[in-house]
């Protein structure tokens, strides 16, 4: 299945056991291979209130994209969740969602 940028921005992005956290903002594509490497999720919700930035979720950490939601590796927010607690992950980690400014 092929999705256009138009429909990606905007997109509904859940976990796997259903916690919605947000929809895409933005995305950063390697320059080289041409692939998407990280999507930019705004949050919404009590997350919004809680997390005032936005979370950087790794290709790796998606598990599916339809034209309805994306749906991501629930680790995704126990990493985040752990950051903000004072908890550091490395930021380069492909596992480890880093937020953005």
């Amino acid at each position: 299945m092929i999705i256009d940028s138009k429909h990606l921005l905007g997109l509904g992005v859940e976990t796997k056991s259903g916690q919605h956290l947000g929809k895409v903002r933005g995305f950063h594509i390697d320059t080289v291979t041409h692939a998407i490497l990280q999507y930019e999720v705004r949050r919404s919700g009590i997350l919004k209130e809680f997390l005032a930035t936005d979370l950087l979720v790794y290709q790796q950490q998606v598990l599916s994209i339809t034209k309805e939601k994306m749906v991501v590796d629930d680790q995704v927010v126990s990493e985040e969740e752990r950051a903000q607690e004072g908890t550091r992950v490395p930021a380069t980690s492909p596992s480890t969602p880093a937020p953005v400014s």
